[in-house]
């Protein structure tokens, strides 16, 4: 049986005299065909395939199809101006799913921003199901940088779900109105969002729409990522967030998202950086008339420099941005803590050092190809360089103790036509858009302290993995007392590492400053880039790194001046000397 949103689709479209009724009852009949077969398709795209319509006559009925459950939602909800225990006091936007209000709970009199599931959506068990489990993604994470959900239920034959309510704009109207962030503003939200990241992919769970009108800035400069309606738990057996479906938007989506392939948490990483290029430039890297030509590029295309495109940016910040925009997956960060220390780098006016790292442990991710075989290799040649996309998918095994009650739930849901309704409300106006700051629930704190307090004791044992753990638990739970005495102890324990590592520095240092003395500047230099990779303590790391490149620059010059000698000589007729000249 076709979804509501598509007969309706399709009974527009016969209004409109863009097909006939016997159209529309093959079209029908067409789609409960494919159900049957198990294949998921859409009224416009299959009237866009057969030929009844082109692009821009569907993506106009589209359009009409919208407003028109725009309009429904709103005269239904406008009917009670009660939800459950929330009096809602006015609209601030709508999308094809719904309606979002500014409500307040008649109990607490705190304020939320109340999203509304369209009532044509709440019977078809697709959209429901996409709307219960972005509820239930939302409501399972706490992180300062992540949106939060408090409550989620039917009143009647309503749907709802009670959100964060904040104030501030997104990203993309930050952009619309400044042409382009400047590069501190651009690493700012970007640490902020890259901890959220972290915070999602430690639980296996992929964004897969990160762009900039699903990032909100507070008034205070506080940076959260919203809309989780596309968010998916990642599952190593079953091919981590699905092949088959092209999820996201086509701006920011990864390559082997546009190859339908199943995707991992580097997906994130991959839109995360084509977002900092925007935000750094105003512009976004790949531009074509549809959208499979932006995937194409996304896929072929090099990737642009963002200094060179706009005057000012950093050329390091350019170079994150390149590495998180990789085309393998396999080449692009996999470590959330190289990716912080390199924008940090950028921050404080040094050179990031590009490490990609290794997954964190216990986080899913899909290997790269490995070589077809006969069989497979006419599959292979349909997209992408070899390795471009994943087969064998290998899990690291997690550690026996989780955190369940942070644990993600798995939301599906295919994209149609650039991205979900957000979780915070997109206001009408961009000018004093009102968004609510998170007010704790009653008797919150209690339950916070004793997570704090599990988090911590399930961190392990020792050692740097130890230290890691602990500043997660003090950015998950802060103005706790386990977490505020989780960041004393993360300090002290990176101290001691660092106290380890300033001895290990110092002796090996000399070691490599004895080569350079005795001419073998070329072992000296890749000694101190190995001693770079080896150190925890950024500071020594960045020592280690600027004394290598300044031997790589020592080289340079000698083979400058070498080479200078040898023409000198070449032009005297001396050209043995030159020979020798330039051996030396």
């Amino acid at each position: 049986m076709p979804r509501p949103a598509d007969i309706l689709f399709l009974k527009i479209a016969v209004k409109r005299g863009a097909i006939t009724a016997t159209d529309a009852r093959d079209l029908r009949d067409e789609l409960d065909r494919l159900e049957g077969e198990g294949v998921h398709s859409k009224a416009r795209t299959l009237c866009v395939e057969l030929g009844f319509l082109d692009e821009r006559g569907a993506k106009d009925l589209r359009r009409e199809v919208k407003a028109y459950l725009e309009r429904k939602a709103e005269t239904e909800s406008q009917s009670s101006r009660r939800v459950a225990g929330f009096e809602i006091e006015k609209r601030l936007g709508a999308g094809a799913m719904g309606v979002v209000y500014r409500a307040r709970n008649v109990q607490t009199q705190q304020v939320v921003a109340l999203k509304v599931l369209n009532p044509d959506l709440a019977a078809d068990d697709h959209y429901l199901a996409r709307f219960k489990l972005e509820a239930e993604v939302a409501s399972s994470l706490e992180h300062p940088n992540m949106v939060q959900s408090f409550a989620v239920g039917v009143a009647g034959d309503v749907h709802y779900i009670a959100m964060e309510f904040v104030s501030g704009k997104t990203v993309k109207e930050l952009i619309a109105r400044r042409s382009f962030l400047q590069p501190e503003a651009v690493i700012e939200i970007g640490l902020q969002i890259a901890d959220a990241l972290r915070y999602a992919h430690t639980r296996n769970l992929v964004h897969r729409d990160v762009k900039p009108a699903n990032i909100m800035v507070t008034k205070q400069g506080q940076a959260k990522l919203l809309d989780l309606g596309l968010a998916r738990k990642a599952d190593a057996a079953n091919g981590l967030t699905g092949e088959g479906k092209a999820i996201g938007t086509p701006y920011y989506m990864a390559p082997e998202a546009a190859l339908d392939k199943g995707t991992d948490y580097r997906a994130d990483l991959y839109s995360f950086g084509v977002t900092l290029f925007t935000m750094a430039t105003g512009e976004r890297p790949f531009e074509a008339s549809t959208p499979v030509g932006v995937m194409n590029k996304h896929l072929k295309a090099p990737i642009p420099d963002a200094h060179k495109v706009r005057e000012g940016v950093p050329p390091g910040l350019s170079r994150v941005i390149k590495k998180l925009m990789a085309k393998r997956p396999a080449e692009r960060y996999q470590d959330h803590d190289m990716l912080r220390r390199d924008l940090e780098a950028i921050l404080a006016g040094r050179q990031p050092m590009l490490k990609i790292g290794k997954p964190p442990p216990g986080v899913e991710f899909i290997q790269g190809r490995p070589k077809k075989t006969d069989d497979s290799s006419s599959r292979s040649s349909r997209g992408g360089a070899k390795g471009d996309t994943p087969s064998s998918r290998t899990r690291h095994a997690p550690p026996k103790k989780r955190f369940p009650w942070l644990m993600a739930a798995a939301a599906a849901g295919l994209l149609a036509g650039g991205g979900a309704l957000t979780l915070l409300a997109r206001p009408t106006s961009t000018e004093g858009a009102e968004v609510a700051a998170h007010e704790e629930p009653e008797g919150r704190g209690a339950t916070r302290e004793a997570a704090a307090q599990q988090a911590r004791s399930e961190a392990p044992r020792s050692g740097r993995a130890r230290a890691r753990a602990l500043e997660e638990v003090a950015r998950q739970f802060p103005n706790t007392v386990a977490g505020e005495r989780a960041r004393a102890e993360a300090k002290q324990i990176l101290d001691e590492l660092f106290a380890l590592d300033r001895e290990h520095f110092d002796s090996r240092a000399q070691a490599l400053e004895s080569l350079a003395a005795g001419d073998d500047v070329e072992r000296a230099r890749a000694g101190f880039l190995d001693l770079a990779g080896e150190l925890e303590d950024p500071d020594l790391a960045d020592r280690a790194y600027a004394r290598a490149q300044e031997l790589e620059r020592a080289q340079a010059q000698r083979l400058e001046a070498a080479e200078q000698e040898a023409q000198r000589l070449v032009d005297a007729g001396r050209e043995r000397e030159a020979a020798l000249a330039l051996r030396a």
